[in-house]
Parts: C-alpha cells; sequence; structure tokens
C-alpha cells in the first residue's frame, strides 16, 4: 500500500479505499501480509468502465474565447506561447484525440492549463492572435483541472503538441457531447495496447 501510495503521489488511507472498491467489484487479487503482501489488477477493462461511469469532466473549470477560423496552427502558436512561460499544458476531448483518431471533425480546442489565471493567459496571447472572450460559448476552451496533477500524469507529444494521455481522453470523452462516447471506443480500437501506457 505504502509503495502504490509512493508511486501515485497519494495517501496510503485513498489507496486502501481504493483497493477495498476494487477488491468488492471482483477486480483483483490479493494475498500475503505486511510486507510480503500483494495484490493485482485482474478485470482493468472493468476498472475503466466503472470508472468512466463516474468520472464528470463538469468538475472541471472551463473559461472559453472565440477565435476566428481556429485551426491547428493557432493551437500551435497558443502551446508555443504555453511552453514559452512555462505553463503546463495539455490538449483533452477532441481536439487531443484526433491528433490520434482523425475521428470527428470538430472545431472546438479544449486545452487543461495549469495556471489560476486564464484571464491572464487569453490577454498575453491576444497580442499573437485575435481572441476575444464572448458572452457565451466559444472556440477555444482554457479548462483548469479540478483533479490538479492527475490530468497531466503520462501525457505526451503527439505532432509536435501536448496531449493528456489516452485514458484521460477516454475518460474526458465518455459522456461528453456531442459523439464523445463514439470517439472514446475509437480511440480505444485505434491505440490497443497502448490504451494503458
Amino acid at each position: 500500500m505504502r509503495a502504490l501510495a509512493a508511486k501515485s503521489k497519494t495517501s496510503v488511507g485513498l489507496v486502501s479505499r481504493t483497493v477495498s472498491v476494487l477488491s468488492q467489484l471482483g477486480c483483483i487479487v490479493h494475498g500475503g501480509l505486511g510486507r510480503n503482501g500483494f495484490f493485482q489488477l485482474i478485470q482493468s477493462d472493468e476498472v475503466i468502465k466503472q470508472w468512466a461511469q463516474y468520472y464528470d469532466f463538469s468538475f472541471n473549470h472551463v473559461k472559453s474565447f472565440y477565435i476566428p477560423n481556429p485551426n491547428i496552427y493557432i493551437v500551435r502558436n497558443i502551446s508555443f506561447y504555453l511552453k514559452q512561460h512555462e505553463i503546463r499544458h495539455a490538449l483533452t476531448l477532441h481536439s487531443g484525440a484526433n491528433l490520434t483518431t482523425n475521428f470527428f471533425n470538430y472545431d472546438q480546442y479544449h486545452i487543461y492549463v495549469d495556471c489560476d489565471d486564464i484571464n491572464n493567459i487569453a490577454l498575453n496571447l491576444s497580442s499573437r492572435i485575435n481572441i476575444n472572450r464572448l458572452a457565451n460559448g466559444g472556440n477555444i476552451h482554457f479548462v483548469r483541472p479540478y483533479y490538479k496533477n492527475a490530468v497531466f500524469e503520462r501525457s505526451r507529444e503527439i505532432k509536435g503538441l501536448p496531449v493528456v494521455s489516452n485514458l484521460q481522453l477516454y475518460l474526458d470523452l465518455f459522456k461528453f457531447m456531442p459523439r464523445g462516447y463514439e470517439h472514446a471506443e475509437m480511440l480505444r480500437d485505434t491505440v490497443g495496447n497502448k490504451f494503458y501506457e
């Protein structure tokens, strides 16, 4: 338990509760005592399915802006600015998954940012690109993650842009409208065994 807590940067209590729930669901086997104790995940697909049912993207704090004719080049420009200012960030939802699947043509871009002052990011970006705040809606969405560091775990670069892990993409897409569930399943089929990396 302690080793897993240290590796996952969580508390022993949280690991203990999680293992207990997984055990009740029949998703792990365990044995041994003390330092010789072990547990092993045996039904990872069932865990992902249950997790996706309870995960809620709407817990995140989203600020939306409008950019005329958004495209991947503008997103690269935004990413370049964020990298220059050492702001951790990663694409998610359709914009992140499409870099792997090309499944759903969608002109909305969602970017997790590890920054409390999203308005300041937009203000500074306005000298580089035409970005505006509307009374309602937009097509560039800066997402301050509810789960703080977890969304950036195992993020990586795809085609020169930072993207959250396949698992995080799946969780974010699963209940997202429009067509999130279809895209989540397409992503899973496309990446195969890399889904868990």
